[in-house]
């Protein structure tokens, strides 16, 4: 009896102990996923953070439309004063001109070297690229070529000076091409005035202190401000230069710009020798031999006449310098400087950030139409560019035979057929394995093995390649359906999808707008942790609003109190998301609207949500066609979410740009899923 009863007292502490350590191992898998979640999360916003601390980038724009030697004067004299402020100092010419001794930003860099000034020079595209582009009407092309460049040059540049450029003849057409560059290029703008393009040079007669000229400087600054401000670009304030001297006040001046709220960082007089068309030690003015206007009007052409900046003009640079550094307020600028500058997330730079991060992690990813002609064209682009590794199915006579169609080069492509690959029997035996439950025979696997979608499937599964792209001649059912049967999804989620809306100054994440009808509570909570983890996976530090008509505890039913289970039952799953509902999606996205409607109440999302979970399809899909279509945003997706590796499914309308994106976005998931604890996979 009493061995029977240590034996049974034996049995019960092991049993203890058992549990025990089960749940200690448990814990220790929640807790690593947590610190794997806040890890993620961190590096997140660290990046945003140290990305809008302060302002890092300055885009120098005359308002003049038609610049000379002065405004480029003011550019050298404030590259001089802001080398003495910020080490690592670069300077960039979006669009760069040919002039007669050579493009103007090899020029710069030579002026500034011979002043002792270490500021690398490079430029974006030229003058001639640009007006080609222009002209075809493919301006977001040429963006997309100055985006390039500059993101590079940032690299090595930890503060970087761009140099607004000058379409001459080309107007307001001219404006809008700066402002949506410094928009595209996320900078702070500084707008630099010629004070004498604001008065009547015709008419001499008119006393300067009577006339209205410096309320026409500051319209047209103001003007030229509010067009960059209305397209998000932050405006630091303004430079003038050419200020007449004679009997000038200038605190009158200083005290329009106040009246108008922009600041004024210094005002440069006129200088007559900077003006001149020689240097010092060079030959007299310029002779003229014959003319057919009469005195006055040939005095205004030579007075107008564009000088060029030359690094043969020693005493000129020198006393630019010398001019900027005299009259501009040094500490007014350098605190500017040192204001956070709020940085948007514009769609190019949403494209350039996820583009980037795919070559640097560089996944294998399975196309199963290989035979389609927009897939084999978007595959060109990503091997070209090194986006990832391919592997595409079908006949490799006909994607060859294609692929020297359309001038493609496949050489660094994987290309199987199916009906012929070694492999399929392999494949087929993992699909008998994983299906044989639900009655599929190892004939009957064989069979599906055949089909491309099942076949690249499975090469997924298998972990040949980290996820796979269809759906271009294929129904969403035949490219969801093999992945849910082989690949699954991950414990406690659902597949679900979301669309990333690229607004003008944001990137939001809808979800779920393609796969779940009417979701439960249960599901809906699965979904936004599915969202959260994917938005992390694009760099954006996920803060999600589970959407409803009612905001708080403002109204009942049971929608509302689905949704409001929802969020409790995902913070359950994941108790350091940033989560809060139920929200109207203007107090989503509204800080105004939020205050009212929380009354009050604090809040990390509400005002400033980049994931709006929807309750049910019917929203989500109505939603972002309605945002899409009203607005003339950039989607992208859907993207699936929830499997254990990613596949997604394009439209069969899509083009070759949708393919590369999904192709992408899909490697970027999956190079994400293999960061993840192995708890969690």
């Amino acid at each position: 009896m009493l061995r029977i009863a240590q034996r049974k007292s034996r049995q019960v502490a092991r049993s203890i102990l058992t549990q025990s350590l089960y749940a200690i191992s448990q814990s220790l898998s929640s807790a690593s996923e947590n610190l794997w979640y806040l890890a993620s999360v961190r590096q997140i916003h660290n990046a945003t953070r140290d990305a809008s601390t302060t302002r890092d980038a300055i885009y120098v724009y005359d308002t003049s439309g038609n610049p000379g030697f002065e405004s480029d004067a003011v550019t050298l004299g404030l590259l001089n004063s802001l080398a003495k402020l910020k080490p690592g100092l670069g300077l960039f010419c979006p669009v760069d001109r040919c002039m007669r001794r050579g493009y103007k930003s090899e020029l710069f860099n030579k002026i500034m070297m011979l002043h002792g000034c270490d500021v690398a020079v490079k430029k974006g595209v030229t003058m001639d690229r640009a007006y080609q582009l222009l002209a075809a009407d493919r301006q977001d092309e040429l963006l997309g070529e100055i985006l390039e460049a500059y993101m590079t040059f940032r690299e090595n540049h930890d503060f970087v000076v761009l140099e607004g450029t000058n379409l001459r003849g080309s107007g307001d057409v001219a404006l809008n091409l700066n402002v949506d560059i410094a928009y595209t290029l996320n900078t702070a703008s500084l707008l630099v005035a010629n004070a004498k393009r604001s008065f009547n040079l015709n008419d001499r007669s008119v006393e300067l202190e009577k006339s209205d000229w410096k309320q026409t400087l500051l319209d047209n600054i103001k003007v030229n401000e509010l067009a960059f401000k209305h397209n998000h670009v932050d405006v630091m304030g303004a430079l003038v230069y050419n200020l007449p001297g004679l009997t000038i006040n200038n605190n009158s001046l200083q005290n329009l710009f106040e009246d108008r709220r922009i600041a004024c960082f210094g005002a440069i007089p006129e200088d007559s020798f900077l003006q001149s068309c020689q240097d010092q030690n060079s030959n007299p003015m310029l002779p003229v031999r014959a003319t057919l206007c009469t005195s006055t009007e040939t005095a205004l052409a030579l007075e107008n006449l564009c000088i060029e900046i030359s690094s043969d003009m020693p005493c000129k640079i020198l006393q630019a310098l010398t001019l900027l550094s005299d009259n501009i307020n040094s500490n007014m600028l350098e605190k500017s400087l040192q204001q956070v500058q709020s940085k948007h997330m514009n769609p190019k730079i949403f494209q350039y950030n996820i583009f980037a991060q795919a070559k640097q992690e560089r996944q294998h990813i399975v196309l199963p139409e290989g035979e389609e002609s927009r897939t084999i064209q978007a595959a060109g682009t990503l091997l070209k560019n090194k986006l990832c590794n391919l592997t595409l199915l079908g006949d490799p006579e006909k994607i060859n035979e294609l692929a020297s169609q359309f001038k493609v080069d496949l050489k660094c492509a994987h290309i199987i057929n199916p009906l012929e690959s070694p492999l399929r029997d392999k494949y087929a035996t993992m699909l008998y394995e994983y299906r044989k439950e639900k009655g599929v025979t190892k004939e009957k696997a064989y069979d599906l093995a055949k089909d491309a979608t099942y076949f690249g499937t499975l090469i997924v599964a298998a972990g040949d390649a980290d996820g796979m792209v269809s759906g271009a001649i294929h129904t969403t059912a035949d490219t969801i359906r093999p992945a849910l049967q082989i690949i699954k999804t991950e414990p406690g989620l659902i597949a679900s999808s979301v669309m990333f809306i690229c607004l003008k100054d944001k990137v939001q994440v809808f979800a779920d707008c393609a796969v779940n009808v009417e979701p439960t509570s249960k599901e809906l909570a699965a979904i936004a942790v599915a969202s959260a983890e994917t938005a992390m996976a694009f760099g954006i530090k996920p803060l999600v609003a589970m959407l409803s008509y009612a905001t708080g505890d403002s109204n009942d039913g049971p929608s509302v109190q689905k949704v409001r289970d929802a969020k409790n039952i995902a913070l359950q799953l994941q108790p350091n998301l940033c989560i809060e509902g139920p929200l109207q999606y203007d107090a989503a996205v509204n800080l105004t609207a939020a205050k009212i409607k929380l009354k009050g109440q604090e809040s990390t999302v509400a005002g400033k949500a980049n994931i709006l979970v929807f309750p049910e399809l019917n929203a989500g899909n109505i939603a972002y066609k309605a945002v899409q279509q009203s607005t003339g945003a950039i989607t992208m997706g859907p993207l699936l979410q929830g499997l254990r590796k990613p596949v997604n499914d394009l439209s069969r309308g899509c083009t070759v740009d949708d393919i590369i994106s999904t192709v992408v976005m899909t490697a970027l998931q999956a190079a994400h899923q293999k960061k993840k604890p192995t708890s969690m996979k």
